[in-house]
């Protein structure tokens, strides 16, 4: 029912909310600890991101963060260190079109997926640096 559903979604042209769809299907299998879901899951989300970028993503963010926790979830840290650093790439130039330093600063600072972002890569970069 689920595959059918979202066939249709992208089949009416709305495939970034198949991929939504797809990060909260990931985060579900992460919480089961089903790895070969979050393996297939995975594979799909990085193929989206790879042909599309973020386009129609509603929450962008979380789609990295969620790939962080599935290599995490899998044991694959160097993915998981991937998914962080292209997601704070992402982040940061979002936030750079935010042209009041205000707004820039509660973009990175309230929203709670981009501060969790901004936390676990503060402490990829930290303890990489401390080696």
């Amino acid at each position: 029912m689920i595959n059918e559903s979202l066939e249709i979604r992208y089949r009416l042209g709305q495939s970034g909310i198949v991929y939504d769809s797809i990060a909260t299907l990931l985060r579900l299998a992460i919480k089961r600890h089903d790895r070969p879901t979050v393996r297939a899951h995975l594979r799909s989300l990085l193929s989206w991101l790879e042909s599309h970028s973020s386009e129609g993503i509603e929450d962008p963010i979380r789609a990295w963060l969620t790939m962080a926790d599935a290599y995490a979830e899998i044991g694959a840290p160097e993915g998981e260190e991937s998914a962080l650093r292209d997601g704070h790439a992402q982040l940061m130039e979002r936030a750079s079109r935010i042209t009041s330093p205000v707004a820039r600063e509660s973009y990175l600072a309230n929203v709670p997926a981009n501060r969790e972002l901004l936390a676990r890569y503060l402490r990829i970069t930290t303890d990489t640096s401390d080696e």
